[in-house]
């Protein structure tokens, strides 16, 4: 008789185990049968003996209960045996399989580890890229970037996500589904130091309410406020990027009120940023100051400017509110309150998209890639 492997075993009784009901019933009926054929041998009519052996075996029902708990029981205890039996077995031959061929050990190791391995960092950069958002943004999947669209006669629509500070103000104070608040990313752009050991680094340039709207705190201090952010008179103060105070600074935790030099000025150090806060990008950030610092080196009336366009706005959706709605809102306000001599840009559309979408609204080629990469080391 052939041998029949344990698992092979469970299948053949995992298939026929819905007929144990059927098999209790069958065997109660057996002994009731049984029974009145003995009593109507010792002369009882045959009504007689099915009504005295139903006596005698008691309540059908509650021993149909009994025995159909029984048989489960039984089965499902056998089922586990087996199934703990065969994957021993199944273990054992591997691994004799496995010491008697080392070569093919050595390669199933090595092709387990390279696949792991890659889907390992295939996700890791999924999940930097397109589920968890920036470091310490808050429920970043509702932060959203502002885009500008314009057409012109003959052209197609042309796409950015450049702004002028009276497009913010526009926004910020029509705005009813979403908060917004505005910012520029300058690499390698503000000295840092003196002399010989001046060093160039990046700043970030927001508006007061762009941590806020963010949801991060600082590591040390605090950020700057409206009232230092104001666009007539803003005060020199700065929070610190932790590489730069920790590079810099030997991670001085009395930093907080001290000065430092940045393109020959004094600021304050009022904070120190968390470690890998770089806002909504990706970018290292040295230092944060207010917006208005250096917004007027674009044009003298930067603030009121229909042509001057530098900055990136964001925007973080009220609860219930979509990205398509807060548009066009945001496109009503903008053309009500539009007074440039543009006419492309007095017929402008203003979407929303996520924050890791690139400068023209369309998701970056590195997020399609990833995508496809995660799903080939996946296959």
């Amino acid at each position: 008789m052939p041998l029949i492997r344990p698992g092979i075993r469970q299948l053949f009784r995992l298939a026929t185990r819905s007929k144990l009901a059927r098999e209790v019933d069958d065997e109660i009926a057996l002994h009731l049968e049984l029974r009145e054929q003995r009593l109507r041998d010792d002369g009882l009519s045959h009504d007689e003996a099915r009504t005295e052996a139903l006596r005698r075996f008691g309540v059908v029902s509650a021993t149909q209960n009994a025995l159909h708990t029984a048989a489960t029981h039984r089965d499902t205890i056998v089922n586990i045996r087996e199934l703990i039996s065969s994957v021993v077995q199944d273990v054992r031959y591997t691994a004799r399989g496995l010491v008697r061929e080392p070569w093919f050990t050595a390669f199933v190791a090595i092709t387990l580890a390279l696949g792991i391995g890659m889907n390992a960092a295939m996700y890791g950069v999924i999940d930097r890229l397109l589920l968890r958002g920036p470091e310490y943004v808050r429920d970043a999947n509702r932060v959203q970037n502002i885009y500008f669209t314009t057409a012109r006669e003959g052209s197609p629509p042309n796409t950015s996500n450049s702004f002028g500070y009276v497009t913010y103000k526009i926004l910020r104070e029509n705005a009813r589904t979403f908060q917004v608040a505005a910012y520029k990313i300058s690499p390698q752009q503000e000295i840092f130091g003196n002399g010989v050991k001046a060093d160039l680094i990046s700043s970030g340039q927001t508006t007061a309410d762009f941590f806020s709207m963010l949801g991060v705190t600082p590591l040390l201090g605090r950020f700057y406020s409206e009232t230092e952010d104001n666009t007539t008179s803003p005060e020199h103060v700065v929070v610190l990027g932790y590489r730069l105070w920790q590079r810099s600074f030997n991670s001085d935790p009395g930093i907080v009120g001290t000065f430092v030099e940045l393109s020959g000025e004094k600021f304050t150090v009022i904070g120190v940023a968390r470690n890998g806060f770089t806002g909504t990008e990706l970018a290292q950030v040295d230092v944060w100051m207010p917006l208005s610092i250096r917004s007027r080196r674009v044009t003298n009336d930067w603030t009121n400017a229909w042509d001057a366009q530098w900055l990136n706005v964001v925007a973080r959706l009220n609860p219930g509110a979509s990205a398509e709605q807060a548009g066009a809102e945001a496109t009503s306000a903008f053309r009500a309150a539009y007074a440039g001599r543009s006419k492309a840009a007095k017929s402008a559309t203003i979407s929303f998209a996520p924050i890791s979408f690139a400068q023209n609204g369309s998701e970056p080629l590195e997020l399609r890639v990833s995508r496809w990469l995660i799903g080939v080391c996946a296959i």
